[in-house]
């Protein structure tokens, strides 16, 4: 058994389930279909917490704007940006400082490599704020 039939077999609330999808779908190229946003005990803003959570509100709000098999209330999609944009903000503000520091270690000629932050996420996914 693999690990999506492990999680297929598993009870998961909506909100899991679609944020496991909008993951998957940006991994393999796929279309967000979102049929378990169509409940009607669906909840947004439970399904934002658990993207903020895991740390990959960026993912999912570019994968949830191709959706157009339904609607999504226009409050969860600006919180979604919104929440986009204040980690751009905050990984350019990262780099700043990392680049300051690059630069003051040159000056003394100190040998530096940055292992994390917006480096890595431009290194592995070409994006800073996907790490």
């Amino acid at each position: 058994m693999n690990f999506t039939d492990s999680i297929t077999k598993m009870k998961m609330t909506d909100e899991l389930a679609l944020l496991i999808e909008c993951l998957q779908a940006g991994l393999n190229g796929n279309q967000v279909t979102a049929e378990s946003a169509k409940s009607v005990s669906f909840n947004w803003d439970q399904f934002i917490n658990l993207a903020t959570k895991h740390c990959v509100i960026n993912q999912v709000t570019n994968e949830i704007q191709h959706i157009t098999s339904m609607a999504i209330p226009p409050f969860a999609l600006t919180k979604l940006r919104q929440l986009t944009l204040a980690n751009a903000m905050r990984m350019l503000h990262l780099t700043g400082e990392l680049s300051n520091l690059q630069q003051k270690a040159m000056k003394i000629n100190l040998p530096i490599l940055f292992l994390k932050g917006p480096l890595l996420g431009i290194k592995l996914y070409g994006d800073p704020g996907l790490r």
